[in-house]
């Protein structure tokens, strides 16, 4: 099941509003995902790091709190393999450690 939250547009204080808890994120091109991501630690944190530190593209973001980031991350993944039409062929990965 895909990450169960609407999504939010790229906006500071969208970004700023996320959760401070760990969780998955998917960060969009409009309609085109192009990155899926979790971290052990903070949602916001890493959200702010990779959407108003660094230019990623993305014109919207979505998160799901889980505190089994990394399972919750293989599951999207598997997901992603089963070739869904709303699904990419490539989509960028990250786990992050100290995210």
């Amino acid at each position: 099941m895909a990450i169960r939250s609407p999504k939010w547009l790229v906006l500071a204080a969208l970004v700023s509003a996320t959760p401070d808890t760990p969780g998955v994120y998917e960060l969009w091109d409009d309609e085109q995902l192009m990155h899926l991501g979790a971290t052990r630690h903070s949602l916001r944190r890493e959200l702010v790091e990779r959407l108003l530190e660094h230019e990623s593209g993305a014109t919207h973001f979505s998160w799901e709190i889980t505190y089994a980031p990394e399972v919750r991350e293989r599951e999207l993944l598997a997901e992603l393999g089963d070739g869904g039409e709303a699904w990419p062929q490539q989509v960028e990965r990250s786990s992050r450690e100290n995210g």
